[in-house]
Order: C-alpha cells, then structure tokens, then sequence
C-alpha cells in the first residue's frame, strides 16, 4: 500500500507539479499566496493587532509590481523557487546565502510533500555556496515541520517586530 502511494505521489507530481527558480512576472502571484498563508497561519503569533496591518501592507495587490518586487527584496544572492500546479504557483520560498528568508505554501497542498522538495532546493544552493549551515526565523506554526527536515531550536522563542519567532538552523 505504501509503494502504491509512492507511485501515485511519483506520478501526481510529474504531470502536475513543477518546480523552477522565481521571475520577476511571478511577483503577483507570490505576494498573493504570502498574504493568504500568512493570514492564515502566521496572525496569531503577533504581539500587537496593528502590526498584522502592518505586515500585510507589504502584500497589498493595489501596489505596481515594481513596489512589489522592491518590497520582496531582490538582491544579487537571491535564491527563491516556485512550485507551480498547472501553471499556478502554489507556494514558495525565498533565501539568502545560508537563511531562509520566507517559505509560503497554500494550505491545501501542506500534505503532499511539496514543501520538503522546495526545502531540498534552497537547501542544494546554499551547499553550492560553501555553507555549512542554514538559519530561519520560525513561525511557532511551522516549528514541527522544519523539525522534520532536520532544524533544530538554537533558543527559546523571540519577539522580532511584533512577531513570536523561534530560532533554528541546521547543519550539514
């Protein structure tokens, strides 16, 4: 039943899922799906309603796509990846050198798997790049699935702009 399920998921991905590196053109669609899994899953770990607000302004579809891509912080050692089904990004994530920077995923696909490849690939270039390690900044929501791919806590939970995060990294 397991290997049946494998293959299923093998073959699902293939036809439905890919996975390529960000443009410029996907901004809307990113900015779409951090606003929509952050209001989701990520609102109740802010000290202060008003810094909600304030997170989510930096998601507001009304903004130019130039705003936007000011606002996501493209840089030269950029490495964000987008997972597409049927030509739609479904989730994303975003880093530098050895951090993660954001890693969004619309709720309907958190069980299938598509995080820990998307996970794998920022985690292939930052290896590229020399480092020995990678560091985020958690949301108390995904602590449990990072602890999966093997990050550990390296404190106790913080406050970072209004926000509860925990600390991890892991090591190669």
């Amino acid at each position: 039943m397991v290997k049946e399920n494998f293959k299923k998921q093998k073959f699902y991905e293939k036809i439905m899922i890919k996975y390529r590196k960000f443009k410029k053109s996907d901004i809307r669609q990113v900015t779409k799906i951090r606003h929509k899994v952050f209001s989701e899953f990520c609102k109740n770990d802010y000290f202060e309603k008003w810094a909600i607000k304030w997170y989510l302004s930096h998601s507001n579809l009304n903004k130019t796509d130039e705003l936007l891509l000011k606002q996501f912080w493209i840089e030269k050692d950029l490495i964000c990846y987008v997972v597409e089904e049927n030509s739609k990004i479904i989730g994303y994530i975003k880093g530098y050198k050895n951090r993660i920077w954001n890693f969004f995923i619309l709720w309907n696909f958190h069980n299938k798997w598509i995080w820990k490849k998307l996970i794998k690939l920022l985690e292939i270039e930052v290896i590229k790049d020399w480092a020995n390690e990678i560091k985020i900044k958690s949301s108390t929501y995904a602590v449990p699935f990072y602890q999966k791919m093997g990050y550990k806590k390296t404190t106790w939970i913080r406050n970072m702009h209004w926000l509860k995060i925990q600390p991890m990294k892991k090591i190669f």
